[in-house]
């Protein structure tokens, strides 16, 4: 990578160009959404596996729920509250040349977090332990075997909140740097680890229950190797880490600051998420109501991962630089700029998904333990899920920018409002829609909660102005709708029309799901990119140009 240039009023920042010449690239969001694809893929075949090998069941159930327990701490101090509001002043501190307070920062808040949630996780280990024996005789059979099970779950994987949080800030510290490789393989190589312990340990472990567990003790070990890999480009870029529990120095104070409001948010919503997978175990009669959602919410994950979470994790860092220089004009550009290339390629995301989200779910899961009606289970609820990919992409970058301004305030205002929202709607739709009412009152949610940050972006940033984007914006939905029509007349039409002519190549095997999930998929993408480009929509052009080698480079 060429050296930065220098700059009149400001040092050059480390590991890239100057944000204002470039701003956040394509190139750069393409090779984290390339690494992400990796990961996503391998996750994907996790999640077969898993469906193959458990279906919809009391035993995934129990797995999913206690996975949910890390996760939530992951999000929340992790990709989260903390890293939200570590990036931007980890980046002031590094565009004011104050480079012994910035290793005094990372280490000050990589120890804290490393103290603080390991002494949860111990506390947690102790009372998964424990509440078994106090619940003991208070629960039926049935149900005490459930608890049994994730109680004995929890404690394993406890270990892997600590791990994946301090991977979290390390990968923060490296995005600040402009290097995003490494970070985005972090999770290929959990991948890694769960799909090896499935092909592995059936071979050693009899039953389902000692199969989950031996899955949960494979994605502690991924968590060590995830961390282990970001060591490497650390060293190689010099970045020396003070390690201290330093909590009063400056710069912890002003994360504390920044960090305060959005944790109080976060925790909202990260307990009404859990909220959700309680309501579907006790409100939904039966088993398999949290594993449904669970393999819905994988499949979203998908095109979440590769289109928002991908631009937003590149144009983090070039946001808080714009704010750290006081440059509005060029923060609303880049935020324009940013919102329109995820909004290019979420929305076709979100009518694809949502009208293929059956035949999806059947060619992906369907199989062994895996049945038809399990497959419509889990297609309902993605399709209601999906129907919101375009919001859930677009809070990807708006909340960003609002945490580059140093305002965490706000997001967790209005998350905290929107909450109540899903919870009301969570509890009304689920008595008629069963588990499905959960993932559409989370999609309202989204969609709620973007609608109100982008009008409050727009008082917080007065230079910031939508009317560029409604232009592409019709066009990218003209050209979605014909590709959603394009993908219902071929599921609706060709899909029977073919297996009558060829049996063969019916939807009962594997080959005519293939079929029926995959030929729409390509025939609709080369529908909406035809016709995006018959609109000139000018985001579409530029996805084209990054794809083909634009932008800036980013090792």
């Amino acid at each position: 990578m060429p050296d930065p240039p220098s700059s009149s009023h400001a040092p050059p920042r480390p590991g890239g160009s100057d944000p204002s010449a470039h701003g956040p690239s394509v190139r750069a969001a393409g090779l984290v959404a390339g690494c992400t694809l990796l990961s996503r893929v391998l996750g994907l075949v996790r999640e077969i596996l898993a469906a193959r090998i458990f279906g919809l069941g009391w035993i995934w159930d129990a797995f999913a729920m206690a996975f949910q327990i890390p996760n939530l701490f992951r999000r929340l101090f992790g990709e989260g509250a903390l890293s939200a509001a570590f990036v931007p002043v980890f980046a002031e501190h590094l565009q004011t040349g104050r480079e012994a307070e910035s290793r005094r920062l990372m280490g000050g808040v990589l120890g804290v977090l490393a103290a603080g949630l390991g002494a949860v996780a111990a506390f947690g280990i102790a009372a998964s332990v424990l509440l078994p024996g106090v619940l003991a005789g208070r629960l039926d059979p049935e149900n005490a075997r459930w608890f049994d099970l994730f109680f004995s779950l929890l404690a394993i994987l406890l270990p892997f909140l600590p791990l994946i949080c301090v991977v979290a800030i390390l990968t923060a510290i490296l995005n600040v740097h402009k290097h995003f490789t490494m970070p985005a393989l972090a999770a290929a190589v959990l991948n890694v680890v769960w799909v090896a312990a499935f092909l592995v340990l059936p071979h050693y472990l009899h039953g389902d229950e000692a199969l989950v567990r031996g899955l949960c003790w494979a994605i502690v070990l991924g968590g060590v190797l995830e961390l282990l890999i970001q060591i490497p480009p650390l060293v190689s870029r010099r970045v020396r880490i003070e390690w201290n529990l330093d909590w009063r120095q400056p710069g912890m104070r002003q994360v504390g600051r920044l960090m305060g409001p959005t944790v109080f948010g976060l925790a909202v919503v990260q307990f009404n998420l859990l909220l959700d997978s309680v309501i579907a175990q006790a409100c939904v009669p039966g088993d398999g109501a949290v594993s449904a959602l669970y393999y819905a919410n994988r499949l979203l994950q998908f095109p979440l991962a590769l289109i928002g979470t991908a631009m937003g994790t590149v144009a983090f860092p070039f946001f808080a630089d714009h704010a750290a220089r006081k440059d509005e004009p060029g923060l609303a550009r880049e935020v324009t700029r940013s919102l329109g290339l995820v909004l290019a390629i979420g929305l076709p995301a979100t009518v694809g998904l949502a009208v293929l989200a059956e035949p999806i779910c059947a060619l992906l899961f369907q199989g062994d333990r895996f049945t038809p009606a399990d497959s419509t289970r889990a297609g309902t609820a993605l399709l209601y899920y999906a129907s919101g990919v375009w919001a859930f992409c677009g809070l990807q970058i708006v909340t960003r920018a609002f945490y580059a301004l140093q305002d965490t305030a706000t997001p967790m205002r209005v998350g905290m409002w929107t909450v109540g929202l899903n919870l009301a709607l969570n509890l009304t739709l689920v008595a008629w829609m069963r588990e499905a009412g959960i993932a559409l009152g989370t999609t309202i949610t989204a969609a709620v909660n973007l609608f109100l940050l982008v009008r409050l972006l727009r008082r917080r940033m007065p230079s910031w102005r939508l009317g560029p984007m409604r232009v592409g914006l019709a066009g990218m939905v003209a050209a979605s709708w014909a590709m959603g029509a394009t993908c219902w007349f071929y599921m609706s039409v060709v899909t029977p029309a073919v297996a009558r002519q060829w049996p063969a190549l019916s939807p009962d095997g594997v080959t005519g799901r293939a079929l029926a999930a995959l030929a729409p998929i390509a025939l609709g993408a080369a529908v909406y990119f035809l016709c995006g480009a018959m609109l000139g929509v000018r985001e579409l052009q530029e996805f084209w140009r990054g794809v083909r080698g634009g932008g800036t480079k980013e090792e």
